[in-house]
């Protein structure tokens, strides 16, 4: 006698899967349905049908967003489900790279930000591990968003001045050349890299201009 097939297993993570191109959604499934552990929990092509689909009194593990939608922000839903959910990790699933969309995304209250170039394997590597209370951000965008950050923090510790000089030493200029360009005395240029220098912690001129170079100093402006 034929034994009856044993019921298929609940999966330990239920995902719910938004972005505006089916096609997408269909890779995603594809992707994801060889993990054992990972099971489709619904899915929608815009905002409203997330909310409508997305059920308050069992709401999925892991919910992977597309941050542009055609009816609205994704990150919206991600700060939306947020907030309902203690519980609910959101995974940005995005083709930017530009380190201002991470940070949008991870004040939204994102636990993953991934590329669309990303694998199956990663992805859904990145899926348990915001499952199990983990942070996944793609390491490209994240090592821009660090260096943004750490050149903000530099500059904005300089006066508008200050900037200047810094972004002409980057241009490899003299005292002279600096103090023609801004219409300075030469001692006034000394005595101002000096301060500029401090500020920045190195030794001289050599280590400025290399280090204008290295974190893109742009000239600001003649103050008013």
């Amino acid at each position: 006698m034929r034994q009856a097939a044993e019921p298929r297993s609940v999966a330990d993570i239920r995902v719910f899967l938004v972005d505006r191109q089916e096609i997408v959604l269909r890779g995603l499934q594809v992707a994801l349905a060889g993990e054992s552990d990972i099971g489709i929990d619904g899915e929608a092509v815009n905002l409203l049908q997330a909310m409508a689909r997305i059920r308050s009194d069992d709401p999925p593990d892991v919910v992977v967003i597309d941050p542009d939608l055609p009816d609205g922000r994704g990150l919206e839903l991600c700060r939306t489900l947020r907030t309902r959910f203690a519980d609910l990790r959101c995974v940005v699933l995005t083709s930017s790279t530009d380190p201002d969309r991470l940070a949008d995304a991870m004040a939204a209250g994102a636990s993953a930000y991934v590329v669309k170039d990303i694998v199956g394997i990663d992805l859904a590597a990145a899926i348990r591990t915001v499952a199990a209370g983990g942070n996944h951000y793609d390491p490209r965008v994240a090592r821009e968003l660090r260096a943004k950050i750490g050149r903000t923090a530099m500059l904005d510790q300089l006066s508008p001045r200050e900037r200047q000089l810094f972004a002409l030493l980057g241009e490899g200029l003299t005292n002279r050349q600096i103090a023609a360009r801004l219409y300075l005395a030469e001692k006034t240029v000394r005595n101002s890299l000096t301060v500029l220098f401090a500020k920045l912690g190195v030794s001289g001129r050599v280590q400025a201009a290399a280090l204008a170079v290295r974190i893109g100093a742009v000239e600001m402006p003649a103050p008013t």
